[in-house]
């Protein structure tokens, strides 16, 4: 018996601890994103849920496909409209893969960028990760 009231207590005793903890306010909500202006034109990407700025399959050269195969990357002609940045773009053929996930294109030139939400005025030290 003595041990059933303990774990009553104990059970009691951490639910009356578990709701007098306060939950922290919600963040308040990202400012959009303004479509950002290149050479090229403007590209318009997203914030992630921590407020950083994210472009993703931001294309960097023009296509390597048709009339451009077997030369070197071309410039990507400026544009009127704007580039959406806003989902990753295909990977360059490789080596047969078993990750039917990745979607792999000879049109391949592009990055995915992301940049902090107080990044005004920091010193620059891009990162390049390759694999």
């Amino acid at each position: 018996m003595v041990l059933h009231n303990s774990i009553f207590t104990l059970a009691t005793g951490l639910t009356l601890a578990a709701s007098c903890v306060v939950a922290a306010p919600p963040a308040p909500p990202c400012p959009p994103l303004p479509p950002t202006a290149v050479p090229q034109g403007k590209i318009e990407g997203f914030r992630d849920a921590h407020c950083n700025a994210v472009y993703l399959g931001v294309p960097f050269a023009a296509s390597t496909g048709g009339q451009n195969r077997w030369k070197a990357p071309q410039d990507l002609p400026k544009s009127d409209r704007p580039i959406k940045a806003k989902a990753y773009g295909p990977t360059c053929p490789q080596a047969i893969s078993n990750d039917a996930f990745t979607r792999q294109d000879e049109d391949c030139l592009n990055l995915n960028i992301w940049a902090p939400k107080d990044g005004k005025n920091l010193p620059a030290s891009p990162t390049l990760t390759t694999y």
